[in-house]
């Protein structure tokens, strides 16, 4: 049972549908102990997609104190672009394949200690990035990464788990075409080059602990990009080893930055993902809505950003 940090508490609970087919007796288990820990509780399903962020947004307007999301990040964005703009925090019981917002915000992976975060005293208000019309909390990707995740089945992913990436990746790695990229950043800057990758990013570590984006903070008011160009076959290998421990921002094949918003067309079009879910082609304009989500987080995050009182 965990303690009654706030008795008077209502929550909403949102469940991934698949999550709660695949993993029955956790979600059973984590919506027992969250109820155990406030005066009220109400549990929906997701099935279709955008069904989160329609209920986030209904959330806004009922006596709701904190919705608590029980899923992976596809989840997780639906909801944040139905509270973005709310003082409704956001909590995670992290059940998903890759677990991005989770690793990023440290919240535990064991199902008992993450509840005792969602229903925990600390919120801090954090950035959201904004690509056209969708919001993100962690990271969007224009170009390899898209492609990769758009070509995963859901049967791959439910097979491998978070390791579904990283073999999809290997497969695509050399054979995925660049493409000639436009971008201007802030207003002042503007180039163009080949590039195989682009991520636009408000947290420092990706899928896999790839550390795309290693001088992000989703408290600076400021969103990073990386651009990796396409070069020889050895040099994207190398841009993507390094990537693991965040050397390859030194590399002169990789344009990193930190940005208000930025623009970006490309020929031919690529694919977009945010937050792991592909959701448009090129071209694309992107920029940071500062402090404007608040998340529910354990007490060593809180402890390096700020807490809304």
């Amino acid at each position: 049972m965990l303690a009654k940090r706030f008795p008077k508490m209502r929550l909403l609970i949102i469940v991934n549908s698949i999550v709660a087919q695949t993993h029955p007796e956790q979600v059973e288990k984590a919506i027992r102990l969250l109820r155990n820990s406030c005066v009220e509780s109400r549990v929906t399903e997701t099935g279709k997609p955008v069904e989160a962020t329609k209920i986030a947004l209904r959330a806004r307007y009922d006596d709701i104190d904190r919705v608590v999301v029980i899923g992976g990040d596809g989840t997780i964005n639906e909801v944040v672009n139905g509270l973005v703009g709310s003082k409704i925090p956001i909590a995670v019981i992290p059940l998903g394949t890759g677990n991005t917002f989770a690793t990023n915000f440290h919240i535990p992976l064991s199902l008992h200690e993450a509840c005792e975060v969602a229903v925990g005293s600390n919120i801090i208000s954090i950035d959201v990035g904004l690509l056209n019309h969708r919001y993100f909390a962690c990271v969007a990707g224009i170009g390899f990464d898209a492609h990769v995740l758009h070509q995963l089945q859901p049967t791959f992913k439910r097979r491998f788990g978070k390791w579904a990436y990283a073999i999809a990746s290997l497969r695509h790695l050399l054979r995925y075409r660049p493409s000639l990229v436009e971008v201007r950043i802030d207003g002042w800057e503007r180039f163009k080059t080949d590039a195989w990758l682009t991520v636009i990013s408000n947290v420092p570590t990706y899928a896999l602990n790839f550390k795309f984006t290693p001088k992000a903070s989703p408290c600076d008011g400021y969103i990073d990009v990386c651009i990796f160009f396409a070069r020889s076959r050895i040099e994207r290998l190398k841009q993507a080893a390094l990537s693991l421990l965040g050397y390859h921002v030194h590399l002169n094949s990789v344009l990193y930055r930190r940005a208000k918003w930025l623009e970006l067309v490309s020929s031919p079009r690529v694919l977009v993902h945010v937050d792991g879910e592909p959701i448009c082609l090129t071209p694309v304009s992107a920029r940071v809505i500062p402090h404007s989500l608040n998340v529910v987080v354990p007490k060593d995050w809180a402890d390096t950003a700020k807490v809304v009182q």
